[in-house]
């Protein structure tokens, strides 16, 4: 968990990966029952999906006060009905139908298992922390923390969702009380962050949300995007106003369900994004607007000749709706023959052939990859984990190219070499690879050496004449400014043709682990070494024994100076710093306190 990851973008702290709460359970799962981590990964998300609905049942029946009937319905709309599907045709037709199961879509089509799973704890936690605002008991207030962190650290959308979810729950508070339950709120969201923060590191956090910012479907600050939130506000005050008289429970869900809508339908309708990748919010959307409708259902549905009919008309709906999903479920989970699939072929040769080397590889070879092997890549998947933005630009270029074949191959062949991969795969028109994005996929054919191929899908040799991993130059040949865009070749040409001068040593690497390295050399005092690694604070390097300064250059790889005269061994060392144990510690403390502080205490009754 706090170590170097290496896999993915040319490193990284393990912790800047992703939450890391469904993985330990798919490793405890794995472990204890003895199934593949494969298996294990569909065990833990097929039970958090089913509990979905559960979670949702006890939190309505929380909200409602007691209305077990009503919640029942509401949980069993939620398990078999999927509202976005009405309101967004684009997400109708990517699942192809209004009656088909989207949760289970997103879950089984693009491996949303944190976020379907983080939904499943967030009906839980706003019922957790519903009964310690009107308990006020320590124990709730310990069981209200533990439930908000558990969100945290599993799902980034779904801590979002949550966040939203607690916003409003604080809005929908009586005027007379906004203070104190503002207050309450911050505090119990304070103690769950200090729960959480060893797997949601400060650091974490803030390269998620400017890397979030970054990506495709990430706010665009124009005039429309401040005249939206402008008008999410006026319409959040005119709502809240509104239902001045609702009861509190009302008024939440409905003060949720406009904030999702606004976020997720803005973004599909209009094209404006609040948040990053607002349209992923229609999940929470789904459950929000649920919650509002079984919460009105009892003051619309007043008379018991009203009741049986809806209940009928629900059962009707709920058996139509299970023959669907069941239909559905069948079309889109299915046994896939993964020994035969290009993802598994290329990544299989790979790990037989060229154990450890880095590889730059395109969309379904590259999202599928590590499951099969531990070749480390240039991308990879989610890259809200980038700690490097020269990652982003290097993959846009191999990708998207520039001018004709020969000067993309040409260029495309600076970029893999000082990003020090060994490999590229590519395919052509026919390949198997299921996104094809490269502008020019045979501009490697009759460049580079053909190492494997099966039809159009080929894996080509990038030139070395020493180990990749690490590469002797003079000062003067350093990338120092970091390229502004994919063309801004300038220093990077200068540095790669230094790679290939045969006047300069040869080096050598040896890796103990991600973390601990031994580079050997012969070099002289005005050598530095190159390591396609990127920089990280927690990075430090001896030579010979000397603590010895490892920097940053323009590309954000590690930069050694080791000023030997001779035969040179430089240990490389990574550790994560002060920021795990100072999190570490505030999270035991936090739940040292918070449970010393819970026993025993008695409750005090506070009037819904």
């Amino acid at each position: 968990m706090f170590g170097w990851l290496p896999l993915w973008f040319e490193g990284m702290p393990f912790s800047f990966a992703y939450q890391p709460a469904l993985h330990y359970a798919v490793a405890w799962t794995s472990s204890i029952f003895h199934l593949s981590p494969a298996a294990a990964y569909h065990a833990v998300t097929a039970f958090a999906y089913s509990l979905g609905p559960v979670a949702v049942f006890f939190l309505l029946r929380r909200l409602s006060g007691g209305r077990t009937g009503f919640s029942f319905a509401g949980a069993m709309l939620y398990s078999l009905f999927s509202p976005s599907l009405l309101l967004v045709p684009a997400i109708a037709r990517d699942a192809a139908g209004v009656f088909h199961a989207q949760r289970l879509h997103a879950l089984a089509s693009y491996g949303e298992g944190p976020n379907v799973t983080g939904l499943t704890l967030v009906p839980l936690a706003l019922l957790l922390v519903d009964r310690w605002f009107h308990s006020r008991s320590r124990g709730a207030f310990l069981a209200a923390a533990v439930a908000i962190a558990s969100v945290l650290i599993t799902s980034w959308p779904s801590s979002v969702a949550l966040a939203l979810a607690l916003i409003c729950y604080t809005a929908s508070t009586d005027v007379t009380a906004f203070a104190k339950s503002a207050l309450r709120m911050a505090l119990v969201s304070a103690a769950a962050y200090a729960l959480a923060c060893p797997f949601v590191l400060p650091s974490v956090m803030w390269t998620t949300f400017a890397n979030a910012n970054a990506m495709g479907a990430s706010p665009v600050r124009n005039a429309k995007y401040y005249w939206s939130c402008a008008l999410l506000a006026v319409a959040m005050i005119a709502a809240r106003a509104a239902l001045s008289r609702a009861d509190r429970a009302i008024r939440f869900s409905a003060l949720w369900s406009l904030l999702l809508a606004w976020i997720a339908l803005g973004a599909a309708y209009f094209d404006i994004s609040v948040l990053p990748q607002s349209v992923r919010f229609h999940l929470a959307l789904e459950m929000a607007l649920i919650v509002l409708v079984t919460l009105i259902a009892p003051r619309v549905l007043r008379t018991p000749a009203l009741q049986r009919g809806a209940a009928l008309a629900l059962i009707a709906f709920c058996c139509f709706q299970f023959l669907q999903y069941r239909s559905y479920a069948r079309d889109i989970i299915r046994r896939v023959p993964v020994a035969g699939s290009i993802e598994f072929r290329t990544a299989s040769w790979l790990a037989a052939n060229m154990p450890a080397a880095r590889v730059f590889a395109p969309g379904s070879i590259s999202f599928w990859m590590n499951a099969f092997t531990d070749n480390p890549q240039i991308i990879g998947c989610c890259d809200q984990s980038l700690i490097n933005p020269q990652t982003r630009i290097a993959g846009y270029i191999l990708f998207a190219g520039q001018g004709d074949e020969a000067e993309d191959a040409a260029i495309s062949l600076l970029w893999l070499k000082a990003f020090g991969a060994s490999a590229v795969i590519a395919g052509g028109p026919n390949s198997r690879e299921a996104y094809k994005p490269y502008a020019h996929p045979r501009k490697f054919e009759n460049r580079l050496r053909i190492l494997w191929a099966s039809g159009d899908d080929k894996i080509y040799q990038v030139p070395w004449r020493g180990d990749p991993f690490v590469r002797v130059v003079r000062p003067a040949d350093v990338v120092r400014h970091a390229p502004v865009n994919g063309i801004d070749l300038e220093e990077i040409r200068r540095f790669v043709t230094a790679l290939d001068d045969p006047s300069l040593p040869v080096a050598s690497a040896m890796w103990a682990s991600p973390e601990r390295g031994v580079l050997r050399a012969s070099l002289t005092p005005d050598e530095v070494l190159s390591v396609p690694i990127n920089w990280h604070r927690g990075w430090s390097a001896q030579a010979n024994g000397r603590p010895v300064p490892v920097s940053a250059d323009g590309l954000g790889f590690l930069l050694i100076s080791p000023g030997c005269s001779g035969e040179c061994e430089v240990q490389l060392t990574w550790s994560p710093g002060k920021e795990v144990p100072i999190a570490i510690a505030v999270s035991v403390l936090t739940a040292a306190l918070l449970t010393l502080l819970g026993i025993n205490k008695p409750r005090v009754a506070v009037d819904r």
